[in-house]
């Protein structure tokens, strides 16, 4: 350009300059700039207009500090405050933006730019929920503001409101049709809502006019992965090779597929080399150590999730799973501090523990319902119900729904109900979230059913399709909150009642959950208010048990299986993360007393033994007199547990399938019961067993009680012999009776809802 034929005057040359500013033309348009403020360097306008065109062009600092100098020569330029508030939001100068904005806003109320500008430096603020206000504001005034309609989508996507969020990026796509970014933004929307057909629809459009796009093809395989097509998913990947093959979060995406095809070293790998290239990206430390958590990897799962909490403190959740990790292989390094820390944080409504993991270190059912909750109101909310084409038929048609059809404790409890179901009345479906692990139990409870329908490898999408196409009646969730958890499923509302029984001895607080079934004396009626589901109250104890459980030929000694030929032994065959510093203390306590005695326990890892050795030493007790029994299969389980003298419960998280076992085999079993349903299961048990002198519901009724029958022999064999007699007699062990009471309470749900009447508390007579 010429600039010895332009006009002279700085007026003259300002109008150049802007015009060639607003086509686009920045170098022309700067040297112009710059020729003013060499003939007045205070002029005003040129340096506020210099800024902006900085900013545009990457050099936000310098933009800034123009405008800066404008405003100090005429503060009476409100659009000018607006525009050094993009400078300094551009140069991450978050604070100061905010405060440009407020006073452009100040002296111009009117000007959208402004309130736009406001909440994105609010959201970058890290407060989507005040932004939100400025959006809105922007808006009113300018309909359809593209920027406005797309910052307001992004903070709705922060706050979790998706619904909200594809509202507005629905709007703005409506004027930029083939934006790719925006109809990636809404297929995140749509993945988190579970909708991942459309967005997978989206993700594809998005690529059509952007196929280089990396984060469209990692959302698409976010949307491949929920819809259960986790071969697509590597395939998706790979296509990318080159790009986002080497992104980690590419990686971590590749990684969940492969789990899900059950290729869980390949997972292994992939989550790994995604924290080589980011060392510290929660993703996959997430994925990795749920992964080697599943794997009974724990030592390494601690880790892992430690070093989650240094990255990332404030990671939903993994607060409570990180002290869970710990808890199985004994490191009760900190303990005290971390309860203190997470129970507050569960009190004051944060994400700071699961709902499963919390029950290891709570017996407050007010706690764990707000646990639970904050929970169910971290996921997405769901449409339903499904659709149903409603046939009349004779039989109510039940469906149990469960990872653990197959060699599990839930498994050995529920087999002898699921085989006694009365089939003129009812028909039963297993919904099997798992492949079928070629056990004997597996293999029994496949010919326990109607129906037994494999799902494993599909999606939650596709399985409540499945449910609610087969019209089902009544749909049982046997899993709740624990591990290989699907509450997805149920959430879509595929049957018209739909239960929460036994796997998950809580709340689970969900609106798509109608019904809890236990008994009163897991979930007292005063306690039912901390109960979310109405209470289906079982008349004599809340807990399925198989009368058919046959043990396989016992070690015909002691020393068969490690344990001293004489002395007293207590057992303790409790998960890991039930055993906390304070129920040791008690259990050294008794071995102290009785000196020729030994505790029983169930090996974890090498670790693990290590760990709680050290812990007994450390009080003052020989390690060696901790004996760790080795994993066996569940009839040589059974055996052996009759070498017991006597089984220690634990607390605030009592045994469930633990106690029926002992219970099963004659070993009596000493409880500790606090105020939730997971800390008064074995009072239950023990109970319906006709052993309530053996509940306690405090620390020295406890040791009161397991010393007198550890030093009274005739006690203890008094107990051992009602106990044997117990199996023929009491409820505890009657499956006929259990199956009665179940299927009266099934029923019952059922007249209710065909009376078009609500879910409520109810009472199965005896």
């Amino acid at each position: 350009m010429d600039l010895g034929s332009i006009d002279e005057s700085i007026g003259g040359l300002l109008q150049q300059a802007v015009a060639l500013h607003t086509q686009g033309q920045m170098p022309p348009a700067r040297a112009i700039y710059t020729k003013v403020l060499a003939l007045d360097p205070a002029q005003p306008d040129a340096l506020h207009l210099l800024g902006v065109l900085l900013t545009q062009s990457g050099d936000a600092p310098r933009g800034a500090e123009l405008i800066e100098k404008s405003l100090a020569l005429n503060p009476s330029q409100p659009i000018a405050s607006a525009n050094l508030g993009h400078a300094q939001l551009a140069a991450r100068q978050l604070t100061a933006a905010l405060a440009s904005y407020d006073r452009s806003i100040a002296r111009l109320p009117d000007y959208a730019p402004a309130h736009n500008g406001r909440g994105s430096a609010l959201t970058a603020l890290q407060r989507p929920e005040e932004a939100l206000p400025s959006f809105d504001r922007a808006l009113a005034l300018m309909p359809n503001f593209p920027e406005a309609l797309d910052n307001r989508g992004l903070a709705l996507l922060r706050l979790h409101r998706f619904e909200e969020a594809i509202g507005a990026f629905s709007q703005l796509l409506a004027l930029r049709p083939d934006d790719a970014q925006v109809l990636t933004n809404r297929a995140i929307a749509l993945c988190a809502l579970w909708r991942y057909a459309e967005a997978l629809a989206d993700c594809d459009r998005a690529l059509r006019f952007r196929p280089d796009f990396i984060q469209a093809r990692y959302v698409r395989g976010v949307a491949l992965l929920g819809l259960g097509r986790n071969h697509d998913v590597l395939a998706q990947i790979d296509v990318a090779h080159g790009t986002a093959a080497n992104q980690a979060e590419s990686l971590v995406l590749r990684g969940n597929a492969l789990r899900q095809l059950g290729r869980r070293d390949d997972a292994v790998s992939e989550y790994e080399r995604a924290l080589e290239l980011r060392p510290g990206l929660p993703a996959a430390l997430v994925a990795l150590g749920t992964l080697e958590t599943s794997a009974r990897r724990f030592d390494r799962a601690a880790t892992i999730f430690a070093r989650l909490l240094e990255v990332a403190p404030d990671e939903d959740f993994y607060r409570g799973v990180c002290l869970h990790a710990q808890l199985h292989i004994f490191d009760w390094s900190g303990y005290t501090p971390a309860v203190q820390k997470i129970v507050a944080d569960v009190e004051a409504g944060k994400k700071s523990d699961l709902p499963f993991t919390l029950l290891s270190i709570t017996d407050d059912p007010e706690l764990q319902q707000k646990c639970a909750r904050a929970y169910v109101g971290a996921r997405p909310r769901i449409a339903g119900p499904l659709p149903r084409a409603k046939a009349p038929r004779d039989r109510l048609r039940i469906a149990y729904v469960s990872a653990d059809f197959l060699e599990h404790p839930i498994a050995y409890l529920l087999a002898g109900l699921f085989e006694a179901h009365d089939r003129n009345r009812f028909e039963t479906i297993a919904v099997s979230l798992r492949a079928d692990d070629m056990s004997p139990m597996a293999q029994r409870l496949q010919s326990a059913f109607d129906r037994f329908i494999d799902v494993s490898g599909r999606s939650d999408e596709q399985i409540a399709g499945l449910i609610a196409g087969l019209d089902v009646d009544i749909a049982v969730d046997l899993m709740g909150y624990t591990a290989e958890e699907r509450p997805g499923i149920l959430g879509r509302r595929p049957a018209p009642i739909q239960v929460n029984y036994l796997g998950f001895p809580a709340t689970m607080a969900s609106e798509h959950i109608d019904y809890l079934m236990a008994d009163e004396f897991v979930i007292p009626p005063a306690a039912a208010p901390f109960y979310s589901e109405s209470i289906a109250y079982l008349p004599q104890c809340f807990q399925a048990n198989d009368d058919r459980r046959v043990p396989a030929a016992g070690p015909a000694a002691r020393v068969q299986v490690g344990l001293p030929a004489d002395g007293f032994v207590w057992c303790a065959f409790h998960a890991s993360v039930k055993i906390n510093p304070p129920l040791f203390d008690v259990w050294m306590q008794l071995l102290h007393t009785v000196p020729n005695s030994v505790l029983w326990l169930i090996s974890n890892a090498p670790t693990a033994e290590i760990n709680l050795r050290r812990e007994a030493g450390k009080r003052g007790i020989d390690p060696a007199r901790l004996v760790f029994a080795k994993r066996q299969s569940y009839p040589q389980h059974l055996a052996r547990l009759s070498l017991a003298d006597l089984c220690l419960d634990t607390w605030p998280f009592n045994g469930g399938a633990t106690t029926s076992d002992a219970l099963w085999r004659g070993v009596p079993v000493v409880t500790m019961t606090g105020g939730a349903f997971s800390s008064r299961m074995s009072g239950s048990l023990l109970r319906a067993a006709h052993l309530p002198e053996l509940v306690t519901d405090n620390v020295a009724d406890y040791q009161r009680v397991a010393l007198a029958l550890a030093t009274d022999r005739a006690a203890l064999m008094d107990v051992r012999s009602r106990l044997n007699q117990a199996r023929t007699t009491s409820p505890l062990f009657d499956t006929a009776a259990f199956r009665r009471h179940v299927e009266a309470a099934y029923t019952i749900m059922w007249e209710r809802q065909q009376r078009g009447e609500a879910a409520a508390t109810f009472r199965v007579p005896l």
